[in-house]
C-alpha cells in the first residue's frame, strides 16, 4: 500500500529551492546573501540550500543570516564532474584522449548532510581548484567524488547534469550506466 501524500495547507510551503546561487557564484548570481533569505522568509520556507558554483565563500554568512531568520540553512556547491569512461575507452586513438583530459560530463550539487559531509564538501572543492590545471575550469573527477561522499546528498538533475547531457546526446545507456553508479557510492542520498 502506498504512503498518503501528506496534505498542502496555507502553513506548508509548496517549494523549498535547493539550488541557490548568491553572488558569490561569479558571473551566476547576483543575489546577496541576505536578500535570498528575506526572499525564503517571505514565501515561508523553512530550509533554503546555497549551492554557489565552486566555492563555499558565501557558507558563513549565509548559516548566519538564515538561523537569525529561523530558516535552515543548507550548504552546498555545484561543481562539474568528469565521470568515468565506461564505453569505448579502447577504440579512442592517443589523440582523442589527450582532447579530452579537461573536458568535464556536466555539473552536480552536493548539500552537507552532516558534519563530515561539510568536511567533505571542503575537501572537494579545494581539490577542484589544487588538481586542476591552470588552463582550465575546476573540477572533480567520479572517483575523487566516491571517496568523499560520504554524508553528502547529491543532486544528479538540471539541464547541465552529466545525465541529462548524456541523454541529451544520445547516449541513455551510459545516462543509465552512470546512474546506477551514482546509487551506487550514494544509495539513498
Amino acid at each position: 500500500m502506498a504512503t498518503p501524500r501528506p496534505k498542502i495547507t496555507g502553513n506548508t510551503p509548496k517549494f523549498i529551492h535547493l539550488r541557490v546561487h548568491s553572488a558569490y557564484s561569479l558571473l551566476e548570481g547576483a543575489l546577496p546573501v541576505e536578500r535570498l533569505v528575506n526572499f525564503a522568509v517571505d514565501e515561508k520556507m523553512p530550509a533554503l540550500g546555497l549551492t554557489d558554483t565552486n566555492n563555499l565563500f558565501g557558507a558563513l554568512e549565509f548559516s548566519e543570516k538564515c538561523v537569525g531568520k529561523g530558516v535552515q540553512p543548507l550548504i552546498g556547491c555545484t561543481l562539474a564532474i568528469k565521470m568515468p569512461s565506461l564505453e569505448g575507452e579502447a577504440k579512442k586513438s592517443v589523440f582523442e584522449k589527450a582532447q579530452e583530459t579537461h573536458k568535464t560530463d556536466g555539473e552536480i550539487a552536493l548539500i552537507a548532510q552532516n558534519e563530515q559531509g561539510y568536511q567533505n564538501l571542503m575537501a572537494l572543492t579545494s581539490i577542484a581548484f589544487l588538481d586542476t590545471a591552470g588552463e582550465t575550469d575546476p573540477f572533480i573527477t567520479y572517483e575523487f567524488l566516491s571517496d568523499h561522499s560520504e554524508g553528502l546528498i547529491l543532486l544528479s538533475g538540471g539541464e547541465d547534469g552529466p545525465l541529462d547531457l548524456a541523454i541529451k546526446n544520445n547516449q541513455a545507456d551510459l545516462a543509465g550506466k552512470w546512474a546506477a553508479l551514482l546509487k551506487k557510492t550514494f544509495k539513498d542520498r
